[in-house]
């Protein structure tokens, strides 16, 4: 049969015994140093456990914060390659039309040089009308 032996009894063949002691004065120095190393142990067991889960909630607001930098810095890469497309958008579209006003400048440019020309073929027609008329 096992006997286990601590300060707060005995376990013995799977049944525990407590002691019958109502005060801490009342239990030998040996079992007084036992809950001591005891509570000691629990509050070194506590603070380990705390400062595993400050790290880990450190470490998880620092994978927060990384992901905010990340999704930030995509969302301003996306801003500005959609900015550089609309300017390059506006850009062309100006391009074509200039192309086109240019276009339409020198085909007006060309048909007021044809009138220009259409008069002055009309005005020798004339002139030379007025001349053979003369002559006769």
């Amino acid at each position: 049969m096992v006997v286990r032996r601590s300060y707060a009894g005995l376990l013995r063949g799977g049944y525990f015994e407590p002691r019958k002691v109502t005060r801490l004065d009342d239990l030998s120095e040996a079992d007084q140093e036992a809950i001591v190393n005891d509570i000691i142990t629990e509050r070194i067991r506590k603070i380990q456990a705390l400062n595993e889960k400050f790290a880990l909630r450190a470490l998880k607001e620092e994978q927060q914060a990384q992901e905010a930098f990340q999704w930030a810095k995509e969302e301003e890469e996306q801003r500005q390659k959609h900015q550089e497309e609309r300017r390059r958008r506006s850009a062309d579209a100006f391009e074509v039309f200039a192309r086109r006003a240019q276009q339409e400048a020198m085909a007006k440019e060309r048909q007021a040089a044809e009138l220009v020309a259409q008069l002055r073929r009309k005005d020798q027609q004339a002139a030379e009308a007025a001349k053979l008329a003369e002559a006769r």
